[in-house]
């Protein structure tokens, strides 16, 4: 049994070796045009996702990825695209990652919560800070049945883009850059064993290591 279970590590540090070695997955939703709603024009495989989705994509679909009057959303996934999913996820709480300008727009404070509220409502709640107010947003809309959708926000339309691993959300204001945000899906941190392996079993963990730090070794060079 415990042979078994230090062969399973192995396996999975090498497979998780070989999935860093397929590469990332740039994601390009674009369109032109005022208050266009992007969609997906395609994918392309990039060495990670340090690099710049944004101009990998503009350089590929050049049409609907325009710098100017339009709205994008470039989403990169580690690992090839392998987290993805063809089926949106957009129940959940999401906290949000504070890239909105607080001193001139009015941003969600602290966390997003996406609830069902039956089989077609999806319900959108959040408290907003605003240069001179706080208010509670209490939307409820149809559930999306793709990636993304639109809600009007003080008149503004508000382009919220799910990831294709349905971890982040996006909220995009095209009209304020400065006021867009983005936020993570809130999952439960792993439990782990309390107690120490045996010396077996951390041997056999840091040769999964070893071997796994070769294959990326061999990948990159």
């Amino acid at each position: 049994m415990q042979t078994q279970t230090m062969l399973i590590v192995v396996f999975i540090g090498i497979l998780a070796s070989i999935s860093y070695c397929s590469g990332d997955t740039c994601y390009c939703r674009c369109c032109a045009g005022n208050f266009c709603t992007p969609t997906l024009q395609g994918t392309i495989s990039i060495p990670s996702c340090g690099s710049s989705c944004k101009s990998q994509c503009q350089s590929k679909y050049p049409t609907q990825c325009t710098s100017g009057s339009g709205s994008a959303n470039y989403q990169c996934v580690s690992g090839g695209g392998g987290g993805s999913s063809e089926t949106p996820n957009w129940i959940g709480t999401f906290f949000v990652q504070n890239r909105c300008d607080k001193f001139s727009c009015c941003c969600p404070a602290r966390e997003i919560i996406l609830s069902s509220v039956n089989t077609n409502k999806l319900l959108i709640q959040s408290q907003f800070t605003c240069p001179d107010a706080t208010f509670l947003l209490n939307e409820t809309i149809p559930i999306p049945s793709s990636f993304s959708t639109i809600l009007f926000f003080f008149g503004d339309p508000i382009e919220i883009t799910l990831s294709q691993d349905s971890r982040t959300i996006q909220l995009n204001n095209a009209a304020s850059s400065e006021c867009s945000e983005i936020a993570t899906r809130n999952e439960p941190k792993p439990t782990t064993m309390i107690g120490a392996a045996s010396t077996a079993t951390n041997n056999f963990t840091f040769v999964s290591l070893v071997v796994s730090s070769i294959i990326i070794f061999f990948c990159l060079f």
